[in-house]
């Protein structure tokens, strides 16, 4: 049984140091609090405007180069799709949105400024970038939904091809800390060590 635990660790750290390290996953929903109870706001473009995100927003680390990505559903009472974005350029400070009195003193929040991917509804797809002109970035941690200092969240303004100047879709995201399968993995070999050692003290 030992040897067991010792190859699955060597095989988890192998295989860690092969490709980029998660270091944070998320599960995504709606910002659920003020006027603003949504996941996705399409300004027009779709009825109802706002959709439900279900959704993972996974934090990568490669040799110090952290990236992102979010994939996941969306739906609404009348239409439904996909959203796979792409997240670069991480900065630890940036230019916060202040929506409706989030206290900008109290936010502990990181941003990605590159943003790219697609959003597909009922088969339509649109490719996804940052809307620059906008004068903000992905914004994610506490207080970054830009409503609630004390809820962990993310918001983004974000354009498709046919928007410009500072037209843009409106990224309003609740997160749920999810523990990352190689910690869980790890912490069961401990569980499993544990009672090992227990058994044997008994006998």
């Amino acid at each position: 049984m030992r040897n067991i635990i010792i190859s699955a660790l060597v095989a988890y750290f192998c295989i860690g140091t092969a490709q980029a390290e998660i270091i944070a996953k998320y599960q995504v929903g709606n910002y659920n609090f003020g006027n603003a109870a949504h996941g996705l706001y399409t300004f027009g473009d779709y009825s109802p405007q706002t959709f439900t995100i279900d959704a993972l927003f996974t934090v990568f680390d490669n040799n110090g180069h952290i990236t992102a990505t979010l994939d996941g559903t969306l739906t609404n009472p009348n239409h439904s799709g996909t959203i796979n974005l792409d997240f670069d350029d991480w900065r630890d400070n940036y230019n916060y949105k202040v929506e409706g009195g989030a206290n900008n003193g109290g936010i502990n929040a990181d941003f990605f400024v590159d943003i790219s991917g697609i959003i597909n509804i009922d088969n339509t797809q649109f490719t996804i970038t940052n809307c620059s002109q906008c004068g903000y970035a992905f914004q994610y941690g506490l207080g970054a939904n830009a409503k609630n200092p004390n809820e962990l969240g993310a918001s983004a303004w974000v354009q498709h091809a046919g928007q410009s100047g500072t037209q843009h879709w409106d990224l309003n995201l609740g997160f749920t800390a999810v523990p990352e399968p190689g910690i869980l993995m790890l912490m069961s070999l401990g569980l499993i060590g544990f009672a090992l050692t227990r058994r044997k003290q008994q006998l």
